[in-house]
């Protein structure tokens, strides 16, 4: 019995001992597995670290773009005078250079209204008037209405003379009443005029350097609309700073249409139109442009509504940037936006329009683009549901190859011309249901797929 018990103490101090060491073992393997989870290549640390390192990226990132902002506001605040120090009363003054014959007389470009229309959101806006108008021979006279009669001014002797405005004038348009449009010769100073629409459209004999704007120029300014529209003569390139302070611009629909503009367009020219819903043919037809596109051209333009036709006919060369039209959310066309910019190479950006739900218009966005290669994208027009046209869209861009193409709306029904002129086959898929637009096109293969 005693032997018994010996026994059965000795067995259970071997099952203790053999208890120990697999609990031994078991915490040493543990401890190698959390030693790996958290020092491995896919450990806790470092995924810590390599998260710490993303966000202080991310953060880097932002602050340069604060950064490159911040340095651009100042920058262009260093050139901008401020009208409202003490002894700058005279940057006020709206300066302007006109050239008479003898006997001649000239009338001053203002109107009794803008009408309603949807680009200012239907509104129709009428024009305020009192102001000074130092016409340069002598004679100064007070305006208070648009049909003034001082407004009209009969010089006795031939020459160049230089209209000081000084005052209200919320209205000034060649565009609107263009009758002395050919006697404007240079714009001297833009003052401070509480304007609510100024253009100088059609002064064909308009030359020498866009001004630089003071501070509070353009503060009042709802639209620019055909600001330089056909001045074919004007030979400047544009300040940087034109539209500074310009937040409640809602229009620059034809600014710079046809117009004699050079060189390159300013990265940050749009920088404060921060309201801007349409820039329509903004740039069309001036084939003095040069340069590549801005990627940031539209950054601060979250409201923009159409782009139609702003670079059409340009000289405009490099790529097309992708992230161009990423914050303007609100876009709904973009017809004709680059067409015939046959100097804009490489291949179309994936991720274009991605940011675009609402666009309604392609119609001729790449039309004659010649110099573009690669293929067209697959998914360029994947988050457009609501896309109604896209006709002539790649027409005579023959640079571009085989190619296939996801369409997701349901709502097209115009697609003439839609690749006419490219010598590759382009297979596009639509939804199934959907009427094929797309049959006049010979190049083109239809496929339906369910959604």
């Amino acid at each position: 019995m005693k032997e018994n018990k010996k026994t059965l103490k000795r067995n259970e101090r071997g099952i203790t001992l053999i208890a120990l060491v697999i609990t031994i073992i078991v915490l040493l393997i543990l401890a190698g597995v959390s030693i790996a989870m958290l020092t491995g290549e896919n450990g806790i640390l470092s995924q810590a670290q390599n998260a710490k390192k993303e966000t202080e990226n991310s953060q880097e990132e932002e602050q340069n773009i604060l950064m490159s902002y911040e340095n651009y506001i100042n920058s262009v605040t260093s050139q901008v005078l401020d009208d409202d120090l003490p002894g700058n009363e005279d940057l006020k003054t709206f300066i302007t250079q006109w050239n008479v014959d003898d006997g001649e007389t000239i009338i001053l470009p203002i109107y009794e209204k803008q009408e309603t229309d949807e680009e200012r959101g239907e509104k129709e806006t009428y024009f305020n008037y009192n102001f000074t108008v130092d016409y340069g021979d002598g004679t100064v006279v007070e305006i208070t209405s648009f049909d003034d009669e001082d407004r009209n001014h009969t010089y006795q002797t031939a020459g160049t003379y230089d209209v000081k405005i000084t005052g209200l004038c919320e209205g000034w348009s060649f565009y609107n009443v263009g009758d002395s449009a050919q006697n404007l010769v240079q714009i001297k100073q833009w003052g401070v005029i509480q304007a609510k629409h100024i253009d100088f459209g059609n002064c064909t004999n308009l030359s020498g350097q866009i001004p630089t704007p003071v501070k509070n120029s353009f503060t009042t300014v709802e639209s620019f609309r055909s600001l330089f529209y056909n001045c074919t003569n004007l030979n400047s390139q544009i300040p940087e700073n034109l539209f500074y302070n310009a937040t409640n611009v809602i229009t620059l629909r034809n600014a710079f249409n046809y117009s004699g503009v050079t060189g390159n367009i300013p990265e940050n020219l749009l920088s404060y139109c921060t309201k801007v819903e349409n820039v329509a043919f903004l740039f069309d037809g001036s084939t003095n442009i040069t340069g590549s596109i801005p990627e940031n051209l539209f950054s601060n333009c979250s409201n923009l509504k159409t782009v139609y036709g702003a670079f059409k006919g340009t000289s405009i060369t490099g790529t097309i940037p992708e992230k161009l039209l990423y914050n303007c959310q609100n876009l709904n066309n973009v017809g004709e936006l680059f067409r015939e910019c046959s100097g804009l190479t490489g291949s179309i950006p994936e991720e274009l329009f991605i940011n675009c739900p609402n666009i309604t218009s392609f119609y001729g966005i790449f039309g004659d683009c010649t110099g573009l290669t690669g293929t067209i994208p697959e998914s360029l027009f994947i988050n457009q549901t609501q896309i109604e046209s896209i006709q002539g869209c790649f027409r005579n861009c023959t640079g571009l190859s085989d190619s296939q193409i996801r369409i997701v709306s349901k709502n097209i029904t115009k697609a003439e011309q839609f690749c006419e002129g490219v010598n590759a086959k382009v297979t596009v898929y639509i939804p199934k249901g959907v009427e094929n637009p797309f049959s006049s096109t010979s190049n083109v293969t239809v496929v339906e797929y369910d959604m």
